[in-house]
């Protein structure tokens, strides 16, 4: 009788232990479903295959330093003058190989990051370490801890992806390393120096506790965030919590933003909600304030509060506020967040990225002209390291990211739904959080045209709750149900996921018709109140390599009565058209000044400047809307460019002297 009141109160008390721990975390935020392997089709999959071939595989081979720098660290001499960030190119690289792993079936791109972990695992000192600076400066100064951090964010994409120990013992080692010297030592963070770059260590700590719950990991992640506290430390959370905006807080530089991303992490670890709040409020502080017309964002590698500001916007800022948006939309389900990641990966990721897939650029501008990042940024260039610096490696990551949030699935209370976001062709194969396995099929010529057929195939027949995304610049939706030899029209709302519960049979259908019709974007005095034209998801272009006519030739626009004609085959293609395809190719009529009717070509963006020519995506549109307020207006004391005057559009390029 006693064994079983101890039993009883035993299991009382094992009730009450699961009742608080399940009052601690969040009840329901999405994540990317275990991902067997997506297909994706059109542009944004010859883009990534295209960089793997060309560009992700042999780069460590033209690159050797990218590991050797490692291995010569106490070496006389070292590696020669390394650039304070050197050691971030082989986590960046690794990342971006993960990331396009999945969206790609090329075996030896799995190849290639096998050798390269065994590679880093070689090079690692018996204390962790894992960079270029000798015994006396590790972790202590430079952007060192910054490196390390993207060196963990590659690690724990290749355990994601591949499960294999090997990553993360790689990273559990780096981890301790940080945690002896900052967490159990006397020193803090601050003291390594560029706080907004090596303080991020925290995030990839948070990270790493999630997959190793080592308390010491997680420790060393709010110590980071006590640090954030200091007056030189951006004060992220504070300033968060009482809505400052980004682009006013101290350090309003982009690589803040892997700073901010330990916010998603600390909340899915405690459920405290003020983390969710901090991570979302700067999520919507820089798209009202900072991102571009192509979905990009920063001006100059910040945030400024205009995005109209014609200046250099690096493809590393792109990159991290993509990341960022994938943790908001996984915290939040709002479709709009989604809307975000599609624009950006349309115009911006496709647009830094050559369709050859052999560069990426450091500069993207909203108009001007492309180029490699290997000649822009060439300062960050070495002796066995000649292609590499922070955007060749990292650039590629962008379209990889496709695989973060084209589809999603709940966590906690609502482990039965998906979410369903990516509407490119595409043919995805993935897990729920059940372990059912799902293949979601997309037979469409999306973004070009609006219709698309999507299938669903279950394993099992499965009783869920799918959300499908409605855009929302897609004001007429029309959505057909085709399952059990029944069709039903449903309502499909603008801006809002449509959701559909059912119990899902293979080959189950949806016929989804998004409205192409135009909308347009106005630009303030820094863009001349010009205007950007949209269709779909993707920003058109001007581009001298498609035009007979140069620029100032360019007749204007009339956004009450503007059509567009369709660019087929047989309609008289240039050169570039035939070698680089554009996803879209239109040609539209307006007027000059002495009212004769001139056409002009537009392409998608991401398809403009591809031959190094001229482009422009600030066009002039009359009745295109009204000029907009920016947060930071127009200063005309500011502006230090003629308009569109290309050779007066590059910014100052990122260096060893930084300041903001």
């Amino acid at each position: 009788m006693k064994s079983f009141a101890f039993f009883c109160w035993c299991r009382l008390f094992c009730l009450l232990i699961l009742f608080i721990l399940s009052s601690t975390i969040p009840t329901s935020y999405a994540k990317q479903p275990s991902c067997i392997q997506y297909r994706l089709d059109s542009e944004v999959g010859a883009r990534a295959n295209a960089l793997i071939r060309n560009w992700i595989i042999p780069a460590w081979d033209a690159n050797p330093m990218m590991t050797e720098m490692f291995r010569l660290r106490d070496r006389q001499p070292s590696y020669e003058n390394q650039i304070d960030w050197a050691g971030e190119f082989v986590g960046k690289h690794l990342n971006s190989a993960v990331a396009l792993d999945r969206i790609a079936d090329i075996p030896e791109l799995e190849n290639m990051i096998s050798e390269l972990l065994y590679e880093m695992e070689l090079c690692q000192a018996e204390n962790g370490y894992l960079g270029p600076y000798p015994e006396n400066k590790q972790l202590l100064e430079h952007w060192d801890l910054w490196a390390h951090t993207h060196i963990i964010y590659g690690l724990l994409a290749a355990y994601d992806r591949f499960g294999t120990e090997r990553p993360l013992n790689i990273a559990r080692k780096i981890g301790d390393l940080v945690c002896s010297i900052y967490l159990n030592g006397n020193r803090q963070l601050r003291q390594a120096g560029w706080s907004e770059m090596n303080m991020a260590i925290g995030h990839a700590m948070a990270m790493l506790y999630e997959r190793d719950p080592q308390q010491r990991y997680l420790d060393m992640a709010k110590e980071a965030v006590s640090e954030f506290e200091a007056p030189d430390a951006g004060d992220y959370y504070n300033q968060g919590v009482i809505g400052t905006e980004f682009y006013k807080i101290s350090k309003p530089r982009w690589e803040s933003l892997h700073c901010i991303q330990v916010f998603t992490e600390l909340y899915r670890i405690t459920g405290d909600e003020n983390y969710k709040k901090v991570l979302l409020h700067y999520w919507s502080s820089i798209k009202k304030t900072d991102v571009h017309n192509n979905g990009s964002f920063s001006t100059e590698e910040g945030a400024i509060g205009n995005p109209y500001k014609l200046g250099a916007i690096e493809t590393c800022c792109t990159v991290a506020w993509m990341a960022l948006s994938v943790d908001a939309l996984a915290l939040s389900h709002d479709p709009l967040i989604a809307d975000a990641l599609e624009i950006s990966t349309w115009n911006a990721a496709l647009a830094f990225s050559h369709p050859s897939g052999r560069w990426v650029t450091y500069n993207t501008p909203m108009n001007g002209q492309r180029t490699s990042a290997a000649h822009s940024i060439v300062f960050q260039s070495r002796p066995g390291t000649p292609e590499l610096n922070c955007c060749s490696v990292n650039g590629p990551r962008g379209i990889g990211m496709v695989a973060d949030w084209a589809i999603m699935t709940n966590e906690e209370s609502e482990s039965d739904a998906l979410y369903v976001n990516y509407y490119g062709p595409a043919d995805m194969h993935f897990k729920d959080t059940r372990g059912n396995q799902w293949q979601i099929t997309n037979v469409t010529e999306y973004p070009a045209e609006g219709s698309m057929e999507i299938t669903v195939n279950p394993e099992k027949p499965t009783e869920t709750t799918i959300y499908f995304r409605i855009p929302e610049w897609s004001r007429n939706t029309k959505v057909k149900l085709i399952a059990g030899g029944e069709t039903v029209e449903l309502k499909a709302i603008p801006g809002s996921y449509l959701p559909v519960k059912r119990i899902w049979r293979k080959r189950d259908r949806l016929k989804l018709d998004l409205d192409m019709n135009l909308y347009y974007l106005r630009g303030d005095e820094y863009v001349d109140g010009r205007t950007s034209v949209y269709r779909g998801p993707l920003l058109l272009a001007w581009d001298q390599s498609r035009n007979e006519n140069d620029f100032d030739k360019f007749p204007v626009l009339d956004a009450r009565n503007l059509k567009l004609n369709r660019i087929g085959a047989n309609d008289g293609l240039s050169r570039i058209d035939v070698r680089f395809k554009p996803i879209v190719l239109f040609e539209a009529e307006g007027v000059v000044s002495n009212g004769e009717k001139v056409s002009v070509r537009l392409c998608d963006f991401a398809s403009a400047g591809v031959s190094g020519s001229m482009y422009y995506s600030w066009l002039p549109v009359t009745d295109s809307g009204p000029m907009p307020v920016a947060s930071e207006p127009y200063k005309k004391e500011q502006t230090k460019h003629k308009p569109f005057f290309p050779t007066e559009l590059r910014g100052p390029i990122r260096s060893n002297n930084l300041s903001w």
